[in-house]
């Protein structure tokens, strides 16, 4: 008996010996394979974008082949949702395209690794600085620009001669710009649209009205405790009241619906980012970048009563995260992405957003280039951090409904903020 025990004995222990043995000798094979990287993004989920960024992951792979990279599809407005989904599941990914709001929730949860250590400072000094330090909490980046999308402020020449303004002088003041929308309007037929703001029910809403916030020195997030029912709030929600009742705007749009006014010929004074002029020339192929650039012209936002000029941005951003067993992989593969020239060719300046420094100098007709240059030169040198943090999405919603009774109900502008008021208080 004790023989046959014996035996058995000496049979379990060879059968755990040759499957640990075995074990070993998977992971060891797993990890002398490529390194995949799980790269979660939404540009691959639109076709115009997605052929071109599985060109550059195509491109990578064969100039790093101990690298693979697992894209993962995520629509712009579900992106947040799948990350947070895949965070607390444990199954978060390497790598995240990212844009303001969203960078803001990752960090808050944990889920993102600061990038100064991982890439160089020279990368990090190559960088524009306004758009770098959009990615900044408590000190430290925590991802990097893909691609600036900064928010200027475009004029039609043409129509703002018809409206007896002149073209070589746009609005530089908020109070410079009501007095020239006046004008406008009174001067123009009532088929051109004076000012394309996006006042929908939406974050990017609040976002897209910002700048003109700072610039009417109306910020609500100044106040402490946050309030929503100050006089400069007040008379910011007056003066959209009268855009809507002078005709001067079209309520509740979003930004994407004037642009095919803007290409019509029909809008005299828009907010839009670096991409504006080939999106405006797909919906009016007619159009030449001659007849643009000359049509044209792009500064930044009006400034406020001291004179401060300051504009918000919708960049691409990249994001790695903490929980990545392969960060020094993903930060080279990030680097790809941002810097490499194959990517600002292919990629960056197809879409019209704004490399780093040195790409600029490497592809110079971001500097001849009247939009473009008008951008590097005046746009993104004034971009600021859009307040993100704690209730940020419901509080920017809860403003953007006070925007809509503005313009399109008959409530008084102090019941409108008394009310907007009360909802920030039950949430703060």
């Amino acid at each position: 008996m004790k023989s046959i025990n014996k035996f058995l004995l000496l049979m379990i222990m060879t059968v755990l010996l040759v499957g640990n043995a075995w074990g070993a000798g998977e992971k060891e094979g797993a990890s002398s394979g490529p390194v995949v990287l799980d790269f979660v993004n939404w540009a691959t989920a639109e076709e115009q974008t997605r052929i071109r960024v599985e060109g550059l992951i195509a491109k990578f792979e064969a100039e790093n082949p101990g690298i693979k990279i697992n894209s993962i599809t995520s629509g712009f407005s579900d992106i947040l949702n799948q990350l947070t989904v895949m965070q607390n599941a444990g199954d978060a990914p390497d790598i995240a395209q990212a844009a303001g709001v969203n960078v803001s929730a990752l960090y808050m949860m944990g889920a993102l690794e600061p990038v100064d250590k991982l890439f160089s400072q020279e990368l990090q000094d190559d960088f524009f600085d306004s758009m770098y330090d959009l990615l900044v909490y408590d000190g430290k980046h925590y991802g990097v620009p893909w691609g600036g999308a900064s928010f200027g402020f475009q004029y039609n020449r043409d129509l703002m001669i018809q409206a007896g303004l002149d073209p070589n002088n746009p609005p530089k003041t908020f109070v410079e710009f009501q007095n020239a929308v006046r004008k406008a309007r009174k001067a123009l037929p009532e088929s051109v649209v004076i000012m394309g703001l996006d006042t929908s029910m939406r974050v990017f809403g609040f976002e897209h009205n910002y700048p003109f916030l700072l610039a009417a020195d109306a910020d609500p997030f100044l106040q402490k405790p946050l309030r929503f029912d100050t006089p400069a709030i007040k008379a910011y929600l007056e003066w959209l009241r009268e855009a809507a009742r002078g005709n001067y705007t079209l309520a509740n749009k979003k930004l994407g619906e004037f642009r095919p006014i803007a290409a019509q010929g029909r809008l005299l004074f828009m907010f839009d980012q670096q991409h504006i002029k080939g999106t405006v020339k797909s919906l009016n192929p007619a159009l030449t970048d001659e007849e643009f650039n000359r049509l044209w012209g792009v500064v930044t936002m009006p400034a406020n009563a001291a004179g401060i000029q300051q504009t918000t941005s919708a960049d691409h951003q990249l994001v790695v995260f903490k929980d990545s067993p392969h960060k020094k992989e993903a930060a080279k593969f990030v680097e790809f992405l941002v810097n490499s020239d194959y990517a600002i060719e292919k990629y960056i300046k197809v879409m019209g957003m704004t490399p780093t420094k040195s790409g600029i100098k490497r592809f110079p007709e971001y500097l001849t280039d009247p939009i473009l240059s008008g951008f590097i030169n005046d746009v993104i040198p004034s971009v600021v951090p859009v307040p993100y943090g704690q209730d940020f999405s419901e509080l920017a919603l809860i403003f953007m409904s006070g925007v809509q009774d503005a313009m399109t109900g008959n409530k008084s502008i102090d019941e409108i903020t008394s009310d907007m008021q009360a909802k920030v208080e039950r949430i703060r």
